[in-house]
């Protein structure tokens, strides 16, 4: 603010000189803080008469020779609102506001002041808005960061300047509260809001029912092949946006079999981290006498497919399985036909679905038809069913002869 009120000075006023400054100046950065150059001499600025040096008072806003010859003389204080506080002829009868508002004589050039009628006083600084005016003065008080507004009591508003000072008693009531407003109109609707965070992992669904199974075909003298009908559900949907669930129920003397979600499979297993694969069997008998109505899983191994639908299958893959019986590598749809992971014998993730007979023979190792069409498949096997020599039910087990829940279970995991 002083910097304003020295670039008007340059303007239209002139200087007193400063003897400090014997050789002259020719800018403010060769006069000391709060002195402008002003006709080649360094020249204090001010607000009021009491930042100048004795012997000068404030004059506009620098300080020139000579003392103030008047006292400041205070006539009237009222409130600066414009909201009236008591009688409209009454004396001090707006609100105070933001402040004070002086009338009087001799105000230019005043240092104002606050202070509490008490002991110990306490004093605010008062701001004038116009501190060259000389009739009139609108004070606005200076509170500490701590304090909101003034409290009600008494108080003393003191004017001084190079001659002297005046003062007059105030007291500020503390209002009655108004009553309450009306309700205002409703306001406009407002932006929309930023995306929320996503929220946790709903809880697993429950298992859904079995698909409708349809004859795939059958060979003279083998049993049929139980598969879902072309396009419709895998028995069990995916349960979450980073795995995919699937059940095949056993029969007594035909496969089970269902073909994989494809979009599902690839959104999982088809990028740069792959997947990870493992399955299972629910309710058969463990060493042929005890029931185990929970799933028991197999070893989990990863499974990678690049969008050619070339795929590779983890060691873990082949741990549960003799040589001939998982493939390590492959590629759907190329004719020749890999299991990708086998669990006792039991339960297979194959490139195509088993033929009827089971010990080979036709397209491909392992009684699997030719890999002609893009698609894996998830299948069960049957009681009698001999995959290469193999035995002829889960290791450590065998199927249940009621078959009543028996199913092979398979799960993905991104």
């Amino acid at each position: 603010m002083r910097t304003g009120f020295a670039v008007v000075f340059v303007l239209v006023a002139a200087s007193a000189c400063d003897s400090r400054d014997p050789l002259g100046c020719v800018s403010n950065d060769a006069c000391p803080q709060g002195n402008v150059c002003l006709q080649s001499k360094c020249t204090q600025i001010c607000e009021n008469d009491l930042e100048c040096a004795r012997g000068s008072h404030c004059e506009g806003t620098i300080c020139v020779a000579g003392d103030r010859a008047d006292l400041p003389v205070i006539d009237r204080v009222d409130g600066a609102s414009q909201v009236l506080c008591g009688s409209a002829s009454a004396a001090g009868s707006h609100c105070l506001g933001k402040g004070f508002s002086v009338s009087g004589s001799n105000l230019a050039g005043v240092a104002w002041t606050l202070m509490t009628d008490a002991e110990p006083s306490t004093s605010y600084a008062l701001t004038p808005t116009d501190p060259t005016a000389a009739t009139s003065a609108q004070l606005t008080p200076v509170l500490p960061a701590t304090q909101k507004d003034l409290v009600a009591g008494n108080y003393l508003i003191v004017a001084q300047n190079g001659a002297g000072q005046a003062q007059t008693a105030v007291q500020l009531l503390r209002g009655e509260k108004g009553d309450k407003g009306e309700k205002g109109d409703k306001g406009d609707k407002g932006a929309p809001g930023d995306t929320g965070l996503q929220g946790p992992q709903g809880l697993v669904g429950p298992t859904g029912g079995q698909g409708t199974r349809s004859i795939f075909g059958a060979t003279t003298g083998y049993p049929s092949i139980g598969m879902p009908e072309p396009n419709a559900p895998a028995t069990t949907s995916p349960v979450a946006n980073d795995r995919l669930v699937l059940t095949v129920a056993a029969h007594a003397t035909e496969f089970g079999a269902a073909k994989v979600p494809d979009a599902g499979l690839l959104q999982l297993c088809g990028d740069a981290d792959g997947c990870e694969i493992s399955m299972g069997l629910t309710n058969w008998k463990y060493g042929g006498t005890e029931l185990m109505p929970a799933v028991r899983m197999g070893l989990p191994c990863h499974l990678y497919i690049d969008a050619n639908r070339n795929w590779s299958a983890g060691q873990g893959c082949s741990l549960d399985a003799s040589s001939n019986e998982t493939g390590i590598f492959g590629k759907d749809g190329d004719g020749v036909s890999w299991n990708v992971l086998m669990y006792s014998r039991a339960c297979f993730l194959s490139e195509a679905v088993p033929e009827s007979g089971g010990t080979g023979g036709g397209a491909a190792v392992n009684g699997l038809a030719a890999d002609t069409s893009a698609g894996f498949y998830f299948f069960s096997t049957y009681a009698t069913y001999d995959a290469g020599g193999a035995i002829a039910y889960p290791q450590g087990g065998t199927w249940d002869s009621g078959l009543t829940g028996t199913a092979c279970v398979l799960l993905v995991k991104d």
